[in-house]
């Protein structure tokens, strides 16, 4: 009888002592706090802490080369969210952009825009939604029309605002035909056809929009200017004299615009044009060294589909 006791309470010792050293086991494996937590930049966006998200992305792109196009454009809307425009253009000038016509190029595009838009730039996120939006990826649409709408809002002297001032003009009966071209004729030509698409249906403002999309199409060439506009005239059965009156007002207001500030060049970087493109490259550094230093714009020379990277932005002259 006492060995059997004695054999009891030696398996319920052996049982105590497998069960603590299964809750021992147990407490040694419990799951570790991941220490790389707070550096999470999808976990930082949502917390709304933008800035600390921006330098994680930033971060990311210098440990994972593979994958630094995609961590430098979060880091740059990163530094949008945060209100750093300079800081989300550094992250695009670190990128390459030798791809146009990618999904990636026009997300950087767009991405451009909202830079420009931050800054108050409104000439300059203007040129660059306009030059976009005719082959924009469809998932990019939504993004593109609410930049739009921004900078219709943001900007003084926007499309929409002009196009009303137009209006206005004709509503209050001290209208003339070059008030259109002085209101609209800078607009980049994609604008205008917008607009004259806009308002297709308004009698009013037809003719008008039709003007300056007409004029900017044929903006450099007289003979084609001249054969547009007087066939811009019979469509909508106006005077023959308006059409010498117009003329006489582009070339002068022609005359009076400055040289723009930075050109950029996209040469092609592979097939049967290469050759015509690096001969279009030489004529353009000739005839821009024959500038006055003062009056030579910013040439920025761009390769379409180079498959060497370090041939993707060729050259830059100053």
């Amino acid at each position: 009888m006492a060995k059997v006791c004695l054999l009891r309470k030696a398996r319920v010792s052996a049982g105590l002592m497998l069960l603590v050293l299964l809750l021992a086991s147990c407490a040694s494996t419990a799951p570790q706090i991941d220490q790389d937590a707070d550096n999470d930049p999808n976990r930082l966006a949502e917390r709304g802490l933008h800035e600390e998200a921006a330098l994680a992305w930033a971060s990311l792109a210098w440990e994972r080369p593979d994958e630094a196009a995609q961590a430098r454009r979060s880091a740059a809307r990163q530094w949008l969210l945060a209100g750093r425009p300079d800081e989300a253009q550094r992250m695009l000038d670190q990128l390459e952009r030798s791809n146009p016509g990618s999904a990636e190029w026009y997300e950087v595009e767009l991405l451009a825009a909202e830079i420009a838009l931050a800054s108050n730039e409104f000439d300059r996120a203007e040129q660059i939604l306009s030059t976009v939006r005719g082959a924009l990826p469809e998932a990019l649409r939504e993004r593109y029309d609410l930049l739009r709408q921004r900078l219709d809002q943001a900007s003084p002297d926007s499309a929409a605002v002009r196009v009303e001032g137009l209006r206005q003009s004709l509503i209050d009966g001290d209208f003339k035909p070059e008030t259109a071209l002085a209101l609209l004729l800078d607009l980049p030509l994609e604008t205008l056809r917008d607009q004259r698409r806009q308002s297709a249906d308004q009698d009013l403002l037809l003719p008008w929009l039709d003007l300056a999309a007409t004029a900017r199409a044929h903006l450099l060439d007289d003979p084609a200017l001249s054969r547009a506009l007087g066939e811009w005239r019979q469509r909508f059965s106006l005077e023959r004299p308006l059409v010498s009156d117009l003329l006489d007002w582009i070339w002068s207001w022609r005359e009076l615009q400055p040289m723009p500030s930075r050109v950029t060049i996209l040469l092609p970087g592979q097939g049967p044009l290469v050759a015509a493109g690096d001969a279009l490259r030489d004529g353009m550094l000739a005839f821009w060294f024959e500038l006055p230093r003062q009056l030579r714009p910013e040439l920025d020379f761009q390769c379409a589909g180079c498959r060497n990277p370090d041939v993707a932005a060729q050259s830059s002259c100053r």
